[in-house]
C-alpha cells in the first residue's frame, strides 16, 4: 500500500470546517456520527485493497463483540460503492488509525 489510502483517510478526517460541513449535508448529520469508536483499526502502512480493508474492518467490529448481523450490514455497506464510499464507511464505522 502507498501513501494514498493514508492520504484520504487523514484528508477525510481533518477536513476544514467548511467542507465537513459540505460533506455532512451530503451524508446527513446521523451518518457522520462513528457507530463504534471505540473499535480501533490500523489503516496506515496496511494493505489497501479494498477486501483486505473490509476484511481488517470486519476482524475488528467482531473483536469488538459487535453481533454478527452488524458485521454483515457494515460489509454490505462497505461493498456498495466504489473505494471512496468504502473510506467513507469505515470512517462512518470505526476510528481508523
Amino acid at each position: 500500500m502507498g501513501g494514498g489510502l493514508a492520504a484520504r483517510i487523514l484528508a477525510f478526517r481533518y477536513l476544514p470546517p467548511c467542507l465537513v460541513q459540505n460533506e455532512t449535508n451530503k451524508m446527513g448529520a446521523q451518518e457522520m456520527e462513528v457507530r463504534y469508536p471505540e473499535v480501533q483499526v490500523q489503516m496506515v502502512g496496511e494493505d489497501g485493497n479494498a477486501f483486505a480493508i473490509i476484511g481488517r474492518v470486519s476482524k475488528a467490529l467482531g473483536r469488538a463483540g459487535v453481533s454478527p448481523e452488524e458485521v454483515e450490514k457494515f460489509s454490505e455497506e462497505a461493498m456498495s460503492g466504489d473505494y471512496d464510499a468504502l473510506l467513507r464507511t469505515v470512517i462512518r464505522w470505526v476510528s481508523p488509525n
